[in-house]
């Protein structure tokens, strides 16, 4: 799913008292602050607040999803994030 405009959204599936996904969350914080990073909406969710998301993601937390493709599993791997991020804005732009 992405964002409108072309640019994607990442959701970012975590969980309370988690040391990875704050680490991932301070990473993934440096990595927009850089420049040329590309352009991303985040939306942070809860994986506790929601059935589904605890039963797919409860385990592999934190996750950077975008499209329903997974990033980023329990580290961040800014390479594959960048690579998914094109991806995803590729099939999100209009037709010429």
């Amino acid at each position: 799913m992405s964002a409108s405009g072309g640019i994607p959204e990442v959701h970012f599936y975590r969980k309370a008292d988690c040391e990875l996904c704050e680490e991932l969350a301070r990473e993934l914080d440096e990595y927009r602050a850089a420049p040329r990073a590309p352009e991303f909406r985040l939306v942070e969710r809860d994986v506790e607040a929601d059935a589904a998301w605890m039963a797919r993601y409860g385990e592999r937390v934190p996750a950077l999803v975008v499209g329903g493709i997974s990033l980023s599993e329990y580290f961040f791997d800014p390479e594959r994030f960048e690579a998914g991020l094109r991806r995803a804005a590729q099939h999100a732009a209009p037709a010429e």
